[in-house]
């Protein structure tokens, strides 16, 4: 801390008052003006990215009870082809992830769902796209206008310092509301974008909740077949109750 305390005591006191003046040129130059046009850009950005995720959200909801229950009687009649082709005609998240652990069926339950956890990866990716555009211009917009406040009232203050006349300190205040509404089209900008991101989020949620769902009827299938497998020796394989214990007879023992 010394040695911060000389660095800066070293600095002389008018080169300190030229980079405070600069700064506050740049400042002043810099008006609100600006910041109201980012955010409204930015706002522009918000409601394109949230009317998309809305539409592929919409249009990816399936009934998850009655595909369960189809697939369900399609595994128990062992009808793969039929279970395929029932998972294919839905757009849910869930039918697909399900769809790539029948692919791989015959690797085993293990394998399947290893190929299932991968699938559920790639769509909880593709549906949380954007989202965290949402997410950082909902926390980040409001200190965006009010920068915008910041500067503006910077320049007022500097223009009541110059003002003479009554006149001029009316057109000082006018120029100082005019800067709080950077303030306020920064909030109206962040609440849209953090009610869009929690309705997204929630929406994912549930469709990874509805992917489980599906997901453990495929492996409480490959889990029963499985173990049915395993109950019946394959034809012509050796069964551990046909080996013959070996017998003692009284005849070959020597004395």
């Amino acid at each position: 801390m010394n040695g911060i305390q000389e660095v800066i005591g070293s600095i002389p006191i008018s080169s300190m008052e030229n980079l405070i003046s600069y700064l506050q040129r740049g400042l002043i130059n810099f008006n609100a003006f600006w910041v109201m046009w980012i955010l409204i850009a930015l706002m522009a950005v918000s409601f394109a990215i949230t009317l998309e995720r809305w539409v592929l959200l919409f249009g990816v909801r399936a009934n998850i009870s009655g595909l369960s229950e189809g697939l369900e009687r399609k595994l128990e009649r062992l009808d793969y082809a039929g279970a395929s082709e029932l998972l294919e005609t839905s757009k849910s998240p869930a039918a697909a992830v399900v769809l790539e652990g029948l692919r791989h069926r015959a690797q085993g339950a293990v394998s399947a769902s290893e190929w299932m956890v991968g699938a559920t990866a790639l769509q909880r990716r593709k549906l949380e796209r954007g989202l965290a555009f949402l997410g950082t211009l909902g926390n980040n917009a409001p200190f965006i206008g009010l920068l915008g406040t910041v500067l503006g009232v910077i320049k007022s203050f500097e223009s009541l310092g110059r003002a003479t006349t009554d006149a001029a300190t009316r057109f000082v205040m006018a120029g100082v509301a005019e800067a709080l509404v950077a303030t306020a089209v920064g909030l109206m900008v962040a609440l849209p974008a953090v009610a869009a991101y929690n309705y997204f989020q929630r929406r994912i949620h549930s469709s990874m909740v509805d992917t489980t769902a599906l997901r453990g009827v495929l492996m409480a299938h490959l889990a029963s077949t499985g173990s049915q497998s395993a109950g019946h020796a394959a034809p012509g394989a050796p069964s551990i109750h046909a080996v013959p214990e070996p017998q003692l007879r009284l005849g070959t023992l020597e004395s």
